[in-house]
């Protein structure tokens, strides 16, 4: 019986978080993270750093292309797509990717390119 109690208590937490969930999505789609509305970045710029020190700045033009400064110069050979607050691009024509999540007015992921290196990358909203 005590078993069964317990049962019934996590289904009824289980249905009223999902009824939660429900009428958030009902009112505004919000990000993974809580509290941030999803808010396309087409014609945003984001600046930011990753792990290996580099700076880099990302221009999401609205047709999916990106423009982007990195230590190497400004180039727009790059890519983006994004899924509600999950966000991937690339760089240099698929070089180099980059995925990651949105909260708000912050980006950040983890990176890797064809030389099967990894890091990690964060940007701010300009």
């Amino acid at each position: 019986m005590r078993k069964l109690s317990r049962r019934l208590a996590i289904l009824a937490m289980t249905a009223t978080a999902g009824a939660f969930v429900a009428s958030c999505n009902a009112q505004g789609d919000y990000g993974a993270r809580g509290g941030y509305p999803i808010v396309s970045v087409a014609g945003t710029t984001w600046v930011g750093t990753d792990s290996r020190g580099d700076y880099y700045e990302y221009t999401f033009q609205p047709n999916g292309e990106m423009d982007y400064k990195s230590p190497d110069g400004y180039f727009t050979n790059g890519g983006w797509r994004q899924h509600g607050n999950a966000i991937s691009m690339e760089t240099n024509n698929g070089f180099s990717v980059r995925q990651g999540r949105i909260y708000g007015a912050h980006m950040q992921g983890a990176a890797r390119n064809v030389k099967h290196e990894r890091w990690e990358w964060e940007a701010d909203k300009r």
